[in-house]
């Protein structure tokens, strides 16, 4: 083995054993391809740029969740697609488990970042802390960890997001697939919201504060923003919910 060899054999059990465990921050850039395993939550700087290669797999395992506060570069291509998803599923959209799903992809605090996601599919997320709210309470809420089932950015730069499925995805309170609040900008095009569900606000979506938002040439099917409840001073059930798409 030559010392090219070597020093690339290296890079690649420093950069598996770092996924594998759930790593810290880190700096600088970090490449992922191939198959990746997310066991624990997985951390990454405003310093470092993450790129991924088209036809990755990122499995998220033990409810993890991605968190970027720097800039990420996920391109698919058409017949070579990104995935996010989760190694269980079972009890994804039961409110009182705290299994079933992943935890998401999170961008945060970095009112200068940059995030590019093309041909990715986003699937099998869960934002949900059982017993936070009951009834009437949803539109008091603000625990952000209801928030965003697939995808949570808040307080970010300019993300675009294009050609990408959002599918079975959960949040307890806002946005089944994708919250995003005080964003610099945002741009979703030419992707499927399906089958993801929320119990309040933003069944596919929920958009606030954010200084410019484009959302075109989308398909949007069986999302949904519904729960309903008994109220004992009143002969009928109530009915929660308020934007399914």
């Amino acid at each position: 083995m030559n010392k090219k060899m070597k020093i690339q054999f290296i890079l690649s059990l420093l950069l598996f054993s770092s996924v594998q465990a759930g790593a810290n921050y880190l700096t600088d850039t970090l490449f992922w391809s191939g198959t990746i395993d997310i066991y624990e939550n997985f951390y990454i700087d405003e310093q470092t740029t993450l790129v991924i290669d088209p036809g990755t797999i990122i499995t998220a395992h033990n409810r993890s969740k991605i968190r970027s506060n720097g800039n990420v570069f996920a391109n698919g291509l058409f017949d070579n697609k990104i995935i996010f998803t989760a190694a269980d599923t079972v009890g994804l959209y039961d409110t009182a488990a705290p299994y079933g799903g992943w935890n998401g992809f999170h961008l945060l605090n970095n009112p200068n970042g940059e995030a590019v996601f093309n041909n990715c599919v986003f699937e099998y997320g869960k934002a949900n802390v059982p017993g936070s709210w009951h009834t009437w309470q949803y539109g008091t809420d603000t625990i952000s960890a209801n928030r965003g089932g697939v995808m949570r950015a808040v307080n970010y730069g300019s993300i675009e997001i294009d050609s990408c499925s959002f599918l079975f995805n959960f949040a307890r309170t806002r946005g089944g697939g994708l919250y995003c609040d005080n964003l610099s900008h945002i741009t979703i095009s030419n992707c499927l919201f399906q089958n993801n569900k929320t119990l309040a606000f933003g069944g596919a979506v929920y958009s606030n504060d954010n200084d410019s938002v484009y959302i075109t040439n989308n398909v949007f099917i069986h999302n949904s923003a519904f729960s309903s409840y008994n109220n004992p001073e009143f002969p009928f059930i109530h009915y929660n919910g308020d934007g399914s798409a």
